[in-house]
């Protein structure tokens, strides 16, 4: 619903990776349905993967990348020192 009002007042659509891939499998398949639906309303998509950023941002990488299943799980992560 919020991409159908949003296409008719913006021209660009910039969903932040890190918010979904803390859900796994779900998240990015999450992810690939919204960017699909936003091209097909005539929206332009950037998708927002860099690594290193903040807010819920960062702690969203963090859930994906060192939280349990559906994460990955690991140990460690390499993060941005900026």
């Amino acid at each position: 619903a919020i991409v159908d009002i949003a296409s008719k007042h913006a021209a660009v659509l910039k969903p932040q990776l890190g918010l979904f891939e803390q859900f796994g499998e779900m998240g990015y398949a999450a992810a690939r349905l919204l960017t699909e639906y936003a091209k097909n309303a005539g929206m332009v998509v950037i998708l927002d993967a860099k690594r290193g950023d903040s807010g819920t941002t960062a702690e969203g990488y963090a859930r994906a990348t060192l939280g349990p299943k559906p994460g990955f799980n690991a140990d460690c992560v390499t993060v941005n020192a900026y």
